[in-house]
């Protein structure tokens, strides 16, 4: 039901002929998902270009956009989940865990989340602690692409389970200083924003769409 150039289509779900399972045809990416692309720039120490982030960050952000409207959160936006269908053009895929939030009759009110579900490496602090949620866990997960983008890293990393709940909770992460300087103030900035640990701080897909900074690249869509 969800149509959008950044989020990969559905085409048809077809029962395997033991009956227990489903086989879903969707639109193929034939560039392999974005998880690889920085694994392999990682192993030949290839940086991403500035503007290369800012497209992949723009279209993530149209297609986050698209479901969010719809009252979708995806729950397990990863690099892994970010397919290219090109060299230029990202799409978010896999809403196997994804649910749909309702608004209730009252305006000021909406539905929250409280299944905690999702990859632990992008999982948002309120879903850790066992919190209710919304859409605001993919805009933290959508920070962990985008730091990943940066520094071919995570921002946080644990021992332990414990450990890395510890760490996404207390908000405690390092951008190297080679980050710093090959990347412009504006996109460490969002990044930074992304990875609020507070929900209410962290911004939507609207308010960083609405930001001068990202108005000034659309042109790249």
């Amino acid at each position: 039901s969800i149509t959008s150039p950044f989020i990969i289509s559905f085409y048809e779900a077809l029962p395997v002929e033991d009956q227990k399972r489903l086989c879903i045809v969707t639109e193929y990416a034939k560039l392999g998902d974005l998880s690889h692309l920085i694994e392999r720039r990682k192993l030949r120490n290839r940086p991403l270009q500035e503007e290369q982030v800012w497209l992949f960050l723009l279209e993530m952000l149209e297609g986050l956009r698209i479901l969010h409207s719809c009252g979708v959160v995806h729950r397990d936006i990863k690099s892994a989940n970010i397919l290219l269908s090109a060299p230029d053009l990202v799409k978010i895929a896999d809403l196997g865990i994804a649910t749909v939030l309702h608004k209730h009759k009252y305006p000021y009110y909406k539905e929250m989340a409280k299944t905690q579900i999702g990859t632990p490496y992008y999982l948002a602090p309120e879903i850790w602690k066992n919190l209710p949620y919304d859409q605001k866990c993919d805009m933290w997960s959508l920070g962990v692409v985008l730091y990943e983008m940066l520094t071919f890293s995570f921002p946080f990393l644990g021992r332990t389970q414990f450990d890395l709940q510890r760490r996404i909770c207390a908000g405690a992460y390092q951008i190297p200083k080679y980050t710093e300087r090959l990347y412009s103030r504006e996109l460490i900035s969002i990044m930074r924003h992304l990875l609020k640990v507070n929900p209410f701080e962290r911004p939507s897909v609207e308010e960083l769409l609405d930001l001068q900074c990202v108005k000034e690249h659309m042109d790249l869509l």
